[in-house]
């Protein structure tokens, strides 16, 4: 039956992806907005060495939420490469509380409220849903694991895009601080249920959240905007990239948002954290975040939604390779100046 409601919005994300199209990859984001100081103070960046990995989320002060298809990517682009980043974990450290992409490349002692801690294990599920079935990797075992031999894969990269970082501990400041996920842990999964049911009733109606990242150009902080598209769309978009997508992508704890600007999210800024308003509660009135970039192709210029996985089976993972999620408690600060 033909839904005007829905055509309208097939509409305007057609679109937005066909303005997309228009744009290099190597732009990566090509618009966004610049934050008010201290705003999405969990954002952070794994960086090897001075090479820049990816995206990351700041969970807890001993614990970061990563890609795992960041960590296994080549080293280098030399054609006989085989090392991967996860084969490295004693060169990778992470930086937060600064507005700059790549602090390593700069003197950091210029940059007020920049930390920067030592990773030391990666935790990577071997699938979805058995969620119970994981790999620490460190040093100095890393030096040759093949994370590829364990990993199950769906349509374009790991099942379970989502891992843990553990690092040295952060230190709360004005401009770091955890991410904002204050619904209770028991009831997380029928809460985000029953708000993926809603907005699959009224896709167009307080359907919009917000998602932190890096401007290429400046590699400065930046967020886009993003709207929330059906699962039906979703997975005809995806269908129509890759018939393999056809009967199992997204899955149910995945969801799908484009860009309400010229420019996507793209492979990197994968472990990046969907804020939303309309995940609110009672300690958080202001809104949660809602889940995880798991998956950017190409930085929409395929004409295809990311998809993100929700934060329920994040937790869950957490609980297994850790300990049930318990938001830290943050001291209030005062403003940075």
């Amino acid at each position: 039956m033909f839904d005007v409601r829905i055509y309208s919005i097939v509409a305007s994300v057609l679109y937005l992806v066909d303005l997309a199209q228009c744009r290099d990859e190597s732009m990566r984001i090509a618009l966004g907005v610049i934050p008010a100081r201290g705003s999405f103070p969990y954002l952070c960046s794994i960086v090897y060495k001075q090479v820049w990995i990816g995206d990351c989320s700041i969970l807890t002060e001993l614990f970061v939420i990563v890609s795992v298809s960041n960590f296994n990517r080549p080293i280098s682009n030399k054609d006989d490469e085989t090392k991967r980043f996860y084969n490295r974990m004693r060169d990778i450290s992470v930086y937060a509380g600064t507005i700059y992409m790549n602090p390593s490349l700069y003197d950091e002692k210029t940059m007020p409220g920049l930390q920067k801690v030592k990773a030391s294990s990666l935790y990577v599920a071997h699938n979805y849903p058995d969620l119970d079935r994981y790999t620490e990797i460190k040093s100095p075992e890393d030096a040759n694991f093949n994370l590829t031999e364990i990993l199950n894969v769906d349509v374009v990269g790991p099942a379970f895009n989502v891992g843990f970082l553990k690092v040295d501990k952060f230190e709360w400041s004005a401009s770091l601080k955890p991410l904002p996920m204050f619904i209770d842990i028991d009831t997380l999964a029928d809460a985000i249920t029953d708000r993926i049911r809603a907005l699959e009733k009224y896709p167009n109606i307080n359907s919009h959240c917000k998602i932190a990242t890096w401007h290429s150009p400046s590699e400065r902080k930046v967020f886009h905007h993003v709207l929330f598209i059906p699962r039906k769309m979703c997975k005809q978009a995806w269908c129509n990239f890759n018939l393999n997508a056809c009967l199992k992508f997204p899955r149910d704890d995945l969801i799908c948002f484009k860009s309400a600007y010229w420019g996507e999210p793209c492979a990197r800024d994968t472990g990046a954290a969907l804020f939303c308003k309309f995940f609110s509660g009672p300690r958080s009135p202001s809104g949660n975040v809602f889940a995880i970039l798991s998956t950017a192709f190409s930085c929409g210029n395929d004409n295809l939604p990311s998809v993100y996985t929700t934060m329920s089976p994040v937790l869950k993972f957490f609980k297994t390779v850790y300990e049930k999620y318990v938001p830290p408690e943050v001291p209030d600060f005062p403003p940075s100046p």
